[in-house]
Order: C-alpha cells, then structure tokens, then sequence
C-alpha cells in the first residue's frame, strides 16, 4: 500500500476561513489501489454564502476566522480530535483529507463529550438541510462515521499538533 500524502492545509487569504481540501485519486495500470493524488482544489466551508472565490495561502493561527465543523457556528468552543483520515464521498472519486481536528461550539461539544453521536449528527443534518435544502443527510453523516471511527474521545481547547 503506497501513502498518500494529503494536501497542504489552507485559508482563505480574503477572509481568512480555514479551507477544505478536495482532490482525485490517481491509480497504477490495472489497480484498484489508489497511488496518489491530482486536481487538488480548495473549498470555502458549508454553511455559509461567500462573496469571492476561495484565495489559498498557508494559515496563519492568528488570522483564522473558524466556524463549527458539525453545524457552522461561528462560535470555536474547542476541538474534537481523532487520528487523520481519508474519506471518498458517496457518488464521487474526489478524496476528502481530514486533519482529524474538528472545531466544535459549546452545543456540539456538549453532545461529543456526552458520547451522543447520533443527537450530533441528527442536528448537523436538520441544520444543513435547513441551510441548503434538500437532502444533507447521507453526506453529513458519511463524514461523521469517518470522523468517530478514528476519534480519539478527546476534546482540546485550543488547536493541538497532530503527528
């Protein structure tokens, strides 16, 4: 099994949100293996509306504007941690890098630390859903199982360095 080296993480240089990395696997002649990686593009969070394209640049600590990653408040209330993970989403070749270091406000928090994964990811499903319309479900709870699978049952409050 060959790593794949995810990529770089990024912040939007105009309003300075952490970025989301997207990329496409790339596979050896006749394998179903994945070898690397290619098309790696950059995304502004979900949840909100942004009036410009995303801008990369390496992230400055002091500069980031967070948002919650389970419902997209803009309230940081501390960091739920697992071990880094890949995940490709339902209907899609594109490889989603996850640092493993998900920001959370007090309510997501809350229910992490409780252990109620399923009252988590039910809120963060109404809330996308209500947000973007139709049906949020399946992506968002894709990305949960992916994140609990590797979660450390750790909850920091500041960022850590994972390695």
């Amino acid at each position: 099994m060959v790593e794949i080296v995810p990529p770089a993480s990024m912040m939007c240089a105009l309003c300075h949100a952490v970025l989301t990395p997207t990329a496409d696997f790339t596979y050896a002649a006749g394998s179903d293996e994945p070898t690397g990686i290619t098309n790696v593009e950059y995304h502004h969070p979900v949840g909100f509306r942004f009036d410009h394209p995303p801008m990369p640049v390496p992230p400055v600590g002091n500069q980031l504007s967070e948002l919650c990653d389970w419902c997209s408040a803009q309230e940081v209330a501390g960091y739920a941690l697992a071990t880094p993970f890949e995940i490709v989403m339902p209907g899609s070749t594109t490889m989603h890098y996850d640092d493993g270091q998900w920001a959370c406000c007090s309510t997501c928090r809350e229910l992490i630390e409780a252990g109620e994964y399923d009252a988590l990811t039910a809120r963060s499903v109404t809330i996308m859903e209500a947000r973007h319309g139709g049906d949020a479900g399946l992506s968002v709870r894709t990305q949960h199982a992916a994140f609990f699978r590797a979660y450390l049952g750790v909850v920091h409050d500041d960022p850590q360095v994972l390695g």
